[in-house]
């Protein structure tokens, strides 16, 4: 493959856009080899992202959203889609001996799968050993076919009573939580990942140990999947974290060497992890422009030592930029923490106590819990942890809240950290405490619902000095498109109307109407 990439490469045929679309499928074709056999052989029958553009600006946006690990919104969902190695356009035959090089490739990578894949029985082991030591291991991967066949791999390697399971970008973010709740109910498991679990999804509380199958080209990305675990929260007093690499692995080298390395040493000497600058994907194309325009002789191996020559011309500058921004970031931080907040802490903890009083602690969600699921016929019996038995509250309900709990209806719960691995932790945010507030409200709006809040009360209290009503209203409007003179107010019973299609309200009318709707009522 390396042979065909330097081939590929020195081919200066064809227009500016022929070229970039030909080196987006070169590091695409890079990034899937250094990952698996399976993601290798997919990418070399997928078409080039990049060859659907209509310029080379297009080109280039496609591929470094399909190639690198961008951090940005737009590259959050399928990021980890097997990108295309075929740079043949759609407007033109395809060349039959680049494209049977490719498939030929393609059936090799796939000879490779299983037994011969020494990287994926490495691993496997390393996996193994840390089940045995008794940790709760997440092994994160680049790309789907990688992640799926990772899990198949640990499935038949691993001790029987070891629950592995796979949750990649195929899935709808609420059924990747739901995956990782549900294989949390197991007493040993591993969790097989791509890095649309690296943000937005809290893993403290079921895992404790963290192995990088595929290297990141981003070293942020790292320290978000290790952040996803080793946060504040986890139970377990140490978090193993295994960066996992090919020694001869020419592109697995520069990555190391030239980013997670360094992004190591300044968050060491520096106490703070500083990202990298926003053009770092421009330095490793450079780099591993270099690296395939060198060349090698027939059979020799590089070594990760003998990537000084070839990191330092393209990354001097880049270093130094980024210590740059590093000692800025520092300096920053020293200038918040000393002069901003020294002597002012009461100012501080005034805003800190406001906000936990508007928010509630741990106790409010206790309470609230204890008290919502006893009127609603379930048991709740003990104080910490609460142990709570759904069996005899409603159908609706247990349907409600069986999902965020693994479709468990007995367990016990803590509403403070930390918790022990049988113990679920329910916070505020939690979707056991959430469904629970939004079918008590839900039933208390709903006349036929029966439930057991109400629409309405009365408070006695000395707190208030007159008697006060307080209304909780969904507020509609009567949208006008247009301007007559006199816009007609709606009638009682018209809340609402539709809005004409192609049309849109103003906020001028929006208030004139409003006005006109309290005259009426």
């Amino acid at each position: 493959m390396l042979a065909y990439a330097r081939e590929t490469i020195r081919d200066e045929s064809g227009t500016r856009f022929r070229q970039r679309v030909r080196w987006w499928s070169l590091l695409a074709l890079l990034r899937s080899l250094a990952s698996s056999p399976v993601a290798a052989a997919e990418t070399l029958r997928n078409r080039a992202a990049a060859a659907s553009a209509d310029s080379v600006e297009e080109a280039d946006l496609i591929g470094r959203h399909s190639v690198m690990d961008l951090l940005d919104d737009e590259s959050a969902e399928s990021a980890d889609v097997a990108p295309g190695a075929d740079p043949t356009l759609e407007d033109e035959g395809r060349p039959s001996r680049e494209r049977r090089r490719l498939l030929e490739m393609a059936r090799e990578a796939e000879g490779l799968q299983g037994a011969k894949d020494e990287k994926l029985q490495k691993a496997v082991g390393l996996v193994a050993e840390l089940v045995k030591d008794g940790y709760q291991p997440i092994v994160f991967c680049r790309f789907i076919p990688t992640a799926g066949y990772v899990a198949e791999a640990l499935r038949a390697k691993l001790p029987k009573g070891v629950e592995v399971a796979a949750v990649t970008g195929l899935l709808p973010p609420a059924e990747r939580e739901t995956r990782v709740l549900q294989l949390a109910q197991a007493e040993r498991r591993v969790l097989v990942a791509t890095d649309c679990l690296s943000e937005g999804i809290n893993l403290q509380d079921h895992f404790d140990a963290v192995v990088h199958y595929d290297l990141s080209w981003n070293p942020t990305r790292h320290e978000q999947r290790e952040r996803r675990v080793d946060r504040y929260g986890q139970p377990s007093p140490k978090v193993r974290v295994v960066t996992y690499y090919g020694v001869d692995n020419q592109i697995d080298g520069v990555v190391l060497q030239v980013l997670l390395r360094k992004h190591r040493q300044i968050r060491h000497s520096l106490g703070i992890s500083v990202p990298v600058p926003l053009d770092s994907d421009q330095v490793i194309e450079a780099i591993f422009e270099g690296l395939l325009l060198r060349g090698q002789p027939r059979g020799e191996q590089q070594a990760l030592p003998l990537f000084e020559d070839l990191v330092r011309p393209q990354t001097e500058d880049f270093y130094r930029r980024w210590e740059g921004a590093a000692e800025r970031e520092k300096r920053s931080r020293t200038l918040f923490s000393q002069e901003s907040i020294s002597g002012h802490l009461d100012a501080v903890r005034r805003e800190w106590d406001a906000a936990r009083a508007a928010v509630g602690a741990g106790a409010d969600v206790a309470a609230f819990t204890r008290q919502a699921l006893a009127a609603h016929g379930a048991t709740v019996g003990g104080r910490d942890p609460l142990a709570i038995d759904l069996a005899e509250a409603p159908r609706a309900l247990r349907e409600v809240l069986g999902p965020a709990v693994g479709d468990r209806t007995r367990f016990q719960a803590r509403f403070e950290l930390p918790v022990p691995d049988d113990v679920e932790y329910l916070e505020r945010t939690h979707p056991f405490v959430e469904g629970l507030a939004t079918y008590v409200m839900d039933t208390a709006l709903d006349a036929a619902a029966g439930g057991v809040a109400r629409r309405c009360g009365a408070i006695r209290t000395g707190a208030v000095a007159c008697r006060t009503t307080l209304l909780l209203v969904r507020c509609r409007y009567h949208i006008v498109t247009q301007r007559p003179p006199h816009p007609q107010p709606p009638r009682r019973s018209q809340y609402s109307a539709p809005r004409p299609q192609g049309a849109r309200g103003s906020g001028a009318a929006l208030e004139r109407c409003a006005s006109c709707w309290r005259r009426s009522a």
